[in-house]
């Protein structure tokens, strides 16, 4: 089962397979089957990529790539003072 990264690029929540709750021009990621993944893939409300980490691969990024990152998935840049910590905790915060 792939960990994805689904971006709502519409007004509109959805549910997903799993009850997990898409936001309305919200982003989530979760694990779901092959053939879901497939079905998400297809639509064209939502933006699908390969979540590109969990939780204890943070330490792996750049700090300039855990800005890029926090911007990507929470739509805002991160505050130019932001401690490495506090990126860590945005990302974690959106990533369940």
């Amino acid at each position: 089962m792939p960990k994805l990264t689904i971006t709502n690029l519409t007004n509109s929540p959805y549910d997903l397979e799993g009850g997990v709750r898409l936001p309305a021009m919200g982003i989530v990621t979760e694990e779901f089957t092959d053939s879901y993944a497939a079905l998400l893939r297809a639509s064209p409300g939502i933006e699908v990529s390969e979540a590109l980490h969990d939780a204890a691969g943070f330490d792996a990024l750049s700090d300039a790539e855990l800005r890029d990152l926090v911007e990507k998935e929470t739509g805002k840049k991160p505050h130019p003072a932001a401690k490495r910590e506090t990126l860590i905790e945005k990302l974690e915060a959106t990533n369940g």
